[in-house]
């Protein structure tokens, strides 16, 4: 499947007890799309292979990604139609 880059919150497309699997860019070059699997009971988060660190957070509207540097360079995938 093809996805798109597109601005916004990176949401998990898979989501079971035992934790959640997000898509997501990193960079505007980059056309391969990236695949990350968090723990929910994973609280140190995730570091990006450009050096972010990522975690998960829930503020009320769902879990997404929390990118805590270069957020600007990362972009949610979207399935491209």
């Amino acid at each position: 499947m093809l996805y798109e880059r597109t601005k916004g919150p990176v949401i998990p497309f898979h989501e079971d007890e035992k934790g959640y699997i997000f898509r997501f860019f990193c960079g505007a070059d980059d056309p391969c799309t990236r695949e990350q699997s968090m723990p929910k009971s994973d609280k140190l988060g995730y570091v990006c292979s450009c050096g972010a660190r990522i975690s998960v957070e829930d503020i009320g509207h769902g879990p997404h990604f929390r990118f805590w540097s270069r957020a600007e360079s990362h972009y949610a995938a979207k399935p491209r139609e």
